[in-house]
Protein backbone atom coordinates (compact mmCIF):
# COMPACT_ATOMS: atom_id res chain seq x y z
CA UNK A 1 0.00 0.00 0.00
CA UNK A 2 1.04 3.68 -0.97
CA UNK A 3 2.67 5.94 1.67
CA UNK A 4 1.16 8.76 0.32
CA UNK A 5 -2.53 10.51 1.52
CA UNK A 6 -4.95 9.22 2.04
CA UNK A 7 -3.82 5.48 1.75
CA UNK A 8 -1.67 6.33 5.20
CA UNK A 9 -4.15 7.41 6.83
CA UNK A 10 -6.29 4.52 5.83
CA UNK A 11 -4.18 2.17 7.30
CA UNK A 12 -3.59 4.10 10.11
CA UNK A 13 -7.32 3.61 10.99
CA UNK A 14 -7.64 0.28 10.10
CA UNK A 15 -4.53 -0.43 12.27
CA UNK A 16 -5.71 1.33 14.90
CA UNK A 17 -9.05 -0.93 14.73
CA UNK A 18 -7.02 -3.98 14.76
CA UNK A 19 -5.26 -3.49 18.36
CA UNK A 20 -8.87 -2.55 18.97
CA UNK A 21 -10.21 -5.75 18.47
CA UNK A 22 -7.22 -7.41 20.10
CA UNK A 23 -7.51 -5.52 23.30
CA UNK A 24 -10.80 -6.75 23.39
CA UNK A 25 -10.41 -10.36 22.77
CA UNK A 26 -6.68 -11.33 23.72
CA UNK A 27 -5.05 -8.94 25.93
CA UNK A 28 -8.63 -8.65 28.14
CA UNK A 29 -9.20 -11.01 30.44
CA UNK A 30 -12.88 -12.09 28.97
CA UNK A 31 -13.27 -14.87 31.24
CA UNK A 32 -13.06 -12.48 34.42
CA UNK A 33 -15.42 -10.09 32.20
CA UNK A 34 -17.52 -13.01 31.90
CA UNK A 35 -17.20 -14.27 35.38
CA UNK A 36 -18.20 -10.82 36.95
CA UNK A 37 -20.75 -10.70 35.14
CA UNK A 38 -22.43 -13.30 36.29
CA UNK A 39 -21.58 -12.54 39.88
CA UNK A 40 -23.68 -8.86 38.93
CA UNK A 41 -26.34 -10.90 37.21
CA UNK A 42 -27.02 -12.80 40.41
CA UNK A 43 -26.89 -10.34 42.63
CA UNK A 44 -29.72 -8.39 41.44
CA UNK A 45 -31.87 -11.45 41.43
CA UNK A 46 -30.72 -12.05 44.88
CA UNK A 47 -32.30 -8.40 45.49
CA UNK A 48 -35.49 -9.65 43.73
CA UNK A 49 -35.74 -12.40 46.35
CA UNK A 50 -36.61 -9.65 49.33
CA UNK A 51 -38.74 -7.75 47.13
CA UNK A 52 -41.89 -9.55 49.02
CA UNK A 53 -45.87 -9.17 47.70
CA UNK A 54 -47.04 -6.14 50.13
CA UNK A 55 -49.68 -7.87 52.58
CA UNK A 56 -52.68 -8.55 51.49
CA UNK A 57 -56.05 -8.13 53.36
CA UNK A 58 -57.25 -11.68 54.05
CA UNK A 59 -53.20 -11.92 55.65
CA UNK A 60 -52.69 -13.10 59.38
CA UNK A 61 -49.98 -11.81 61.20
CA UNK A 62 -49.24 -15.35 61.23
CA UNK A 63 -49.15 -16.05 57.32
CA UNK A 64 -47.18 -13.08 56.84
CA UNK A 65 -44.34 -13.67 59.14
CA UNK A 66 -43.92 -17.07 57.54
CA UNK A 67 -44.31 -15.40 54.13
CA UNK A 68 -41.35 -13.20 55.43
CA UNK A 69 -38.85 -16.14 56.85
CA UNK A 70 -39.44 -18.14 53.72
CA UNK A 71 -38.21 -15.29 52.03
CA UNK A 72 -35.47 -14.13 54.23
CA UNK A 73 -34.19 -17.48 54.53
CA UNK A 74 -33.92 -18.14 50.74
CA UNK A 75 -32.05 -14.99 50.37
CA UNK A 76 -29.50 -16.33 52.81
CA UNK A 77 -28.90 -19.48 50.94
CA UNK A 78 -28.85 -17.49 47.90
CA UNK A 79 -26.18 -15.00 49.54
CA UNK A 80 -24.33 -17.39 51.07
CA UNK A 81 -23.23 -18.89 47.30
CA UNK A 82 -22.67 -15.83 46.18
CA UNK A 83 -19.63 -15.05 48.48
CA UNK A 84 -18.77 -18.02 47.89
CA UNK A 85 -18.38 -17.50 44.65
CA UNK A 86 -17.00 -14.39 45.10
CA UNK A 87 -14.19 -16.04 47.50
CA UNK A 88 -12.88 -18.01 44.63
CA UNK A 89 -12.73 -15.06 42.21
CA UNK A 90 -10.48 -13.27 44.70
CA UNK A 91 -8.32 -16.09 44.92
CA UNK A 92 -8.34 -16.57 41.45
CA UNK A 93 -7.33 -13.00 40.31
CA UNK A 94 -4.98 -12.24 43.24
CA UNK A 95 -2.23 -12.35 40.68
CA UNK A 96 -4.44 -12.41 37.92
CA UNK A 97 -5.34 -8.79 38.02
CA UNK A 98 -2.00 -7.51 39.04
CA UNK A 99 0.28 -8.45 36.65
CA UNK A 100 -1.53 -7.31 33.67
CA UNK A 101 -2.18 -3.73 35.37
CA UNK A 102 1.66 -3.49 35.89
CA UNK A 103 1.86 -4.68 32.20
CA UNK A 104 -0.36 -1.80 30.81
CA UNK A 105 1.64 0.46 33.09
CA UNK A 106 4.71 -0.34 31.90
CA UNK A 107 3.54 -0.49 28.22
CA UNK A 108 1.92 3.10 28.45
CA UNK A 109 4.65 4.34 30.22
CA UNK A 110 7.39 3.49 27.15
CA UNK A 111 4.84 4.20 24.80
CA UNK A 112 4.48 8.23 25.82
CA UNK A 113 8.25 8.01 26.43
CA UNK A 114 8.60 7.50 22.62
CA UNK A 115 5.63 9.87 21.71
CA UNK A 116 7.70 12.88 24.24
CA UNK A 117 10.46 12.24 21.74
CA UNK A 118 8.63 12.94 18.29
CA UNK A 119 5.32 13.79 18.44
CA UNK A 120 4.73 10.41 15.90
CA UNK A 121 0.63 9.11 16.00
CA UNK A 122 1.77 5.66 15.18
CA UNK A 123 2.64 4.94 18.60
CA UNK A 124 -1.46 6.12 19.68
CA UNK A 125 -3.27 3.44 19.04
CA UNK A 126 -0.86 0.90 20.60
CA UNK A 127 -2.04 2.86 23.55
CA UNK A 128 -5.69 2.03 23.46
CA UNK A 129 -5.25 -2.00 24.49
CA UNK A 130 -3.31 -0.58 27.47
CA UNK A 131 -6.04 1.84 28.30
CA UNK A 132 -8.66 -0.74 27.92
CA UNK A 133 -7.05 -3.26 29.90
CA UNK A 134 -6.76 -0.73 33.16
CA UNK A 135 -10.10 0.56 32.93
CA UNK A 136 -12.18 -2.91 32.25
CA UNK A 137 -10.30 -4.51 35.23
CA UNK A 138 -11.24 -1.90 37.56
CA UNK A 139 -14.53 -0.51 36.11
CA UNK A 140 -15.72 -4.29 36.91
CA UNK A 141 -13.87 -4.47 40.56
CA UNK A 142 -15.85 -1.66 40.92
CA UNK A 143 -19.62 -2.58 39.76
CA UNK A 144 -18.94 -5.78 42.37
CA UNK A 145 -18.57 -3.09 45.13
CA UNK A 146 -21.92 -1.23 43.79
CA UNK A 147 -24.18 -3.98 43.62
CA UNK A 148 -22.89 -4.77 47.32
CA UNK A 149 -24.53 -1.63 47.96
CA UNK A 150 -27.59 -2.48 46.29
CA UNK A 151 -27.69 -5.13 48.14
CA UNK A 152 -27.17 -3.99 51.35
CA UNK A 153 -30.53 -0.94 50.40
CA UNK A 154 -32.64 -4.07 49.31
CA UNK A 155 -31.89 -5.54 52.73
CA UNK A 156 -32.72 -2.34 54.89
CA UNK A 157 -35.78 -2.11 53.08
CA UNK A 158 -37.15 -5.27 53.49
CA UNK A 159 -40.14 -5.49 55.99
CA UNK A 160 -38.66 -6.43 58.80
CA UNK A 161 -41.29 -5.08 61.45
CA UNK A 162 -43.29 -8.22 60.26
CA UNK A 163 -41.17 -10.85 61.16
CA UNK A 164 -41.55 -13.03 64.41
CA UNK A 165 -39.40 -11.92 67.17
CA UNK A 166 -36.80 -15.01 66.86
CA UNK A 167 -36.78 -14.49 63.11
CA UNK A 168 -35.90 -11.22 63.68
CA UNK A 169 -32.51 -12.31 65.18
CA UNK A 170 -31.47 -14.19 62.20
CA UNK A 171 -32.61 -11.10 59.81
CA UNK A 172 -29.95 -9.31 62.04
CA UNK A 173 -27.46 -11.78 61.67
CA UNK A 174 -27.66 -11.88 57.85
CA UNK A 175 -27.80 -7.84 58.20
CA UNK A 176 -24.33 -7.47 59.79
CA UNK A 177 -22.85 -10.83 57.76
CA UNK A 178 -23.63 -8.49 54.23
CA UNK A 179 -21.95 -5.34 55.94
CA UNK A 180 -18.34 -7.26 55.34
CA UNK A 181 -16.04 -5.34 52.78
CA UNK A 182 -16.95 -6.69 49.22
CA UNK A 183 -14.55 -6.53 45.98
CA UNK A 184 -11.79 -8.01 44.68
CA UNK A 185 -8.11 -7.25 45.76
CA UNK A 186 -4.70 -7.59 44.04
CA UNK A 187 -2.05 -9.53 45.71
CA UNK A 188 -0.18 -5.84 46.65
CA UNK A 189 -3.78 -5.28 48.87
CA UNK A 190 -5.13 -2.84 46.33
CA UNK A 191 -9.14 -2.63 45.56
CA UNK A 192 -9.83 -3.25 41.80
CA UNK A 193 -11.68 -0.34 41.74
CA UNK A 194 -12.12 3.53 39.91
CA UNK A 195 -10.00 4.89 42.71
CA UNK A 196 -7.40 2.34 41.68
CA UNK A 197 -7.45 2.93 38.15
CA UNK A 198 -7.06 6.41 39.13
CA UNK A 199 -3.97 5.92 40.68
CA UNK A 200 -2.80 3.15 38.11
CA UNK A 201 -2.65 6.34 35.57
CA UNK A 202 -1.22 9.01 38.21
CA UNK A 203 1.52 6.00 38.57
CA UNK A 204 1.99 5.57 34.91
CA UNK A 205 2.57 9.41 34.39
CA UNK A 206 4.78 9.88 37.37
CA UNK A 207 7.20 6.79 35.53
CA UNK A 208 7.18 8.62 32.70
CA UNK A 209 8.31 12.07 33.98
CA UNK A 210 10.84 10.72 35.79
CA UNK A 211 12.31 8.42 32.99
CA UNK A 212 11.94 11.63 30.19
CA UNK A 213 14.21 13.89 33.00
CA UNK A 214 16.66 10.84 33.03
CA UNK A 215 16.47 10.79 29.56
CA UNK A 216 17.41 14.48 29.48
Amino acid sequence: MSMTTPFYELAWVLHTLFLFEVSSTIILDMWFVLLIYFLCKASDSSIKILKVLPRRNHDTNLTYSKRLNIVLKRFHTVHVNLNEYLRALRKMYKWLSFVPLCNATMCTCLILLLMSKEVNWRFAPHMLPMFAEIFTYNWFGEQIKTKAIELKHAMLEFDWTGLRMKDKKSYYIILIFIQNECGIKTAVGNDLSLITMTAVLKVTYQAFTVLRSLDK
